[in-house]
C-alpha cells in the first residue's frame, strides 16, 4: 500500500473517530448543535476512504480487492457513503 494512501486512510479513521464522539456525545446530552459538526467530520473522513482506495487502485491499475482487507476495506467505504 502507498504511503499516501495509508496517510489518507488514517486520517479518514481519525476524522471517524472524530464524528463519532460528536455523535455520542450528542445523543449523551441530547443537544442538536454538535450534530453538525459530527457529520461534517464523517462526511470528510468518508471522502478521504475514497480518496485512499481510488488512488492504491491507481498505483496498482485495477479496483483493490486483491486481498479480504481490501475488500472489506471498499465495502465499509461503500456502506459509509450510503
Amino acid at each position: 500500500m502507498a504511503e499516501l494512501s495509508v496517510l489518507w486512510l488514517r486520517t479518514a479513521a481519525a476524522l471517524y473517530a472524530l464524528g463519532l464522539l460528536h455523535g455520542i456525545v450528542t445523543l449523551v446530552r441530547k443537544r442538536d448543535h454538535l450534530f453538525r459538526p459530527a457529520l461534517v467530520a464523517f462526511g470528510f473522513a468518508a471522502l478521504l476512504y475514497l480518496v485512499s482506495i481510488v488512488e492504491e487502485g491507481a498505483l496498482s491499475g485495477a479496483l483493490p480487492v486483491n486481498n479480504i482487507y481490501q475488500s472489506l476495506s471498499l465495502c465499509a467505504m461503500i456502506v459509509a457513503s450510503s
